[in-house]
């Protein structure tokens, strides 16, 4: 395959002779690619069409996510992933608008918008917000499920969300010019998602496209911990420092590798307290930025809350924050129990930032 389908970055490197011990940028690209998985494989093969080759290129970060978080291959998960499809491709269309060509060429601009139509009739005539999206989406899902064994689900389904991501980007971009279409479109799904992996799965074509896969951070967790902070924010930049040594000191060595589980947590908490106060013992000066530039609403918020947790805590042992923490999780970002992968990964990195800030809030 063309390198430039895939990596520009790549394609325009620098050509530098590899050591034994660093993998060639072929290396790197396969890793990436993942085409040991089925769901990957087939929706990369898609960008054989001309047609669908940038396309292709720019959509497979959320596909590689949702294989990365580990989502389930059930159908009945197929209609959730054709929902943050179409958010994947919404979000870079309100970023990227200038990539239409490429993502929309030739008719493809006229089947999209037809798309909308089709889910703003399987939404029963409702417009176009969050529920009725969801409800569109299982309606499509379940009518084409296959009917025998002799379906190639892998290939059905990347079409599936090659077509619901580019309706996505539609919806954010031409469809806007569109009188009768704009009417179909309700402006809530510009808002964000309370969930971290939610996030992480609409950011993944934008953030790829702006910063490049070889910039990407290695691990999943902190991709996703990114969507907690504000772009290119100081104090993102610092927690994400620690969530990376954090992953050292467990010996997470792979994507599918990370400590997740209740008892888990209390590890995680224990070592953000320490990372907090450590910061703020040994670089007060790093901390009175980040404080500043947090001023405001956000700081507000984050002090706040924290004063709740703790005081329904008791105190600041991890044994005792666990359960106010937990109990924050489920009302701010995501109700339940997390029984995917990526779900668990948010919720770490939440909870860990949130035992970083103890220190800087809540202790003299």
């Amino acid at each position: 395959m063309n390198l430039e389908i895939i990596s520009p970055d790549i394609a325009n490197g620098v050509d530098v002779q590899p050591t034994v011990d660093i993998p060639t940028r072929n290396q790197l690209l396969e890793s990436y690619l993942q085409r040991d998985d089925a769901v990957c494989r087939a929706f990369l093969d898609q960008s054989a069409s001309p047609a669908d080759t940038e396309a292709v290129r720019l959509f497979f970060p959320f596909v590689r996510e949702l294989t990365a978080c580990r989502v389930p291959r059930e159908w009945s998960n197929v209609s959730d992933c054709l929902f943050f499809a179409y958010f994947a491709g919404h979000s870079l269309g309100r970023r990227h608008p200038e990539l239409q060509e490429e993502i929309l060429p030739g008719d493809e601009v006229r089947e999209a918008i037809r798309r909308l139509q089709v889910l703003h009739q399987s939404a029963q005539g409702e417009r176009l917000n969050w529920r009725s999206l969801d409800h569109a989406f299982e309606t499509v899902a379940e009518s084409h499920r296959p009917k025998d064994d002799s379906v190639n689900t892998n290939a059905l389904v990347s079409t599936l969300l090659l077509k619901s991501a580019r309706a996505g980007y539609a919806a954010a971009t031409v469809a806007l010019t569109d009188p009768v279409v704009f009417d179909l479109l309700d402006e809530s799904v510009g808002r964000p998602f309370p969930a971290t992996f939610e996030r992480a799965l609409a950011a993944a074509p934008w953030r790829t496209h702006e910063e490049g896969w070889l910039y990407l951070p290695a691990h999943p967790l902190l991709r996703l911990a990114r969507e907690l902070y504000p772009e290119h924010s100081l104090e993102g930049r610092t927690v994400h420092g620690f969530l990376e040594e954090q992953l050292q000191v467990f010996g997470v060595k792979s994507e599918q590798d990370c400590p997740t589980g209740e008892l888990d947590l209390l590890d995680w908490v224990d070592a953000g307290l320490t990372f907090g106060r450590r910061l703020k013992k040994e670089n007060p000066q790093l901390l009175a930025d980040i404080l500043k530039e947090s001023e405001g609403k956000r700081l507000q918020d984050s002090r706040a809350v924290i004063e709740r947790v703790t005081a329904k805590a008791g105190s600041h042992e991890p044994v005792r924050l666990i359960r106010p923490l937990l109990e924050w999780y489920r009302e701010t970002h995501q109700p339940g129990e997390p029984r995917i992968y990526g779900q668990q990964l948010g919720r770490v990195g939440a909870i860990a930032d949130f035992a970083v800030w103890i220190p800087w809030l809540a202790e003299a």
